[in-house]
């Protein structure tokens, strides 16, 4: 079994953070960027495209609750394992950067942010 570090890359595209996933820590899983199962995901695909790391640096909306990419069959699925406040977990990113996030998520031990 993995242990939880602090792992920039390991911040998926939609800014859940694989490190602290039960599929991560069991080796099942590599992290959402790093997956050749995870090929379909549209948030993937779309961050690709546009030569971002993650949602966060999107610049199509100031509100990430409004991407249609989030309606699409994949995110959907992995928001009913996660159900995740992506807005919030993007706009952490968005405030603390990648490195200072997978560091606050890693201390928080487990995948998504919530705001209070």
């Amino acid at each position: 079994m993995r242990s939880i570090v602090a792992d920039p890359t390991l911040v998926a595209c939609c800014a859940l953070y694989c490190g602290t996933c039960g599929e991560y820590l069991r080796e099942n899983c590599l992290g959402c960027r790093q997956s050749e199962k995870n090929l379909e995901c549209c948030v993937r695909k779309c961050v690709s495209l546009k030569g971002i790391s993650t949602c966060a640096e999107c610049n199509d909306s100031n509100d990430s609750s409004v991407c249609c990419k989030f309606e699409k069959t994949s995110p959907r699925v992995c928001g009913q394992h996660f159900p995740a406040d992506r807005p919030s977990c993007i706009q952490e990113v968005k405030h603390l950067g990648l490195k200072a996030y997978s560091q606050k998520m890693a201390v928080l031990g487990h995948p998504l942010f919530r705001h209070p």
